[in-house]
């Protein structure tokens, strides 16, 4: 359980000091560079999501001995290591969210009517997907969609890498 908790949070750790570079390059205040910061954001999300599974598996493999160490351990320490980022996830966001970019619900809905208006949509559609955005842009909201992304994205991680760690018994059990 150690070695998902150390990955799981060193996860956290990479995300949330990219996070703090972004803001203070103004990719979560200014509603023109948002996309690029929502972008960069979800790549280096990725990145760090995959290295450290892949690294947190493989030390848990390290970890096992010479044993086998099937599919499924190593499924399961990568879920683990997904599931302790996330819940790290969640107190970095709401810390984040709550008291460096308290505003960030409304850079988003100005981003929104910006490339609407580019778009030429009507005034009323606008204000009908303003009004959606500012419904489903709470903090609440916000910490739910990381989490479950992180899950998500996590266990997809794991199907993938948990193919190429797993490792046969070097030798045959005995009957």
């Amino acid at each position: 359980m150690k070695t998902p908790l150390l990955y799981g949070f060193g996860i956290t750790f990479v995300t949330g000091a990219i996070t703090l570079i972004a803001q203070l390059l103004g990719y979560w205040n200014d509603p023109e560079k948002l996309l690029m910061g929502l972008a960069i954001g979800m790549v280096c999300t990725l990145a760090a999501l995959t290295t450290g599974i892949v690294l947190g598996t493989r030390r848990a493999r390290a970890e096992h001995g010479p044993g086998e160490f099937t599919y499924g351990n190593a499924y399961k320490n990568g879920i683990m290591i997904a599931l302790f980022a996330a819940i790290a996830g969640i107190l970095f966001n709401f810390l984040f969210f709550k008291f460096l970019v308290p505003d960030f619900a409304a850079t988003q809905v100005e981003w929104m009517r910006s490339l609407m208006e580019k778009m030429n949509a009507p005034p009323d559609k606008i204000e009908e997907a303003v009004e959606s955005m500012r419904a489903k842009g709470t903090l609440a909201a916000q910490l739910r969609s990381g989490f479950v992304s992180t899950v998500v994205l996590g266990a997809i991680i794991s199907l993938i890498t948990s193919a190429i760690i797993k490792r046969k018994a070097l030798e045959p059990p005995l009957a």
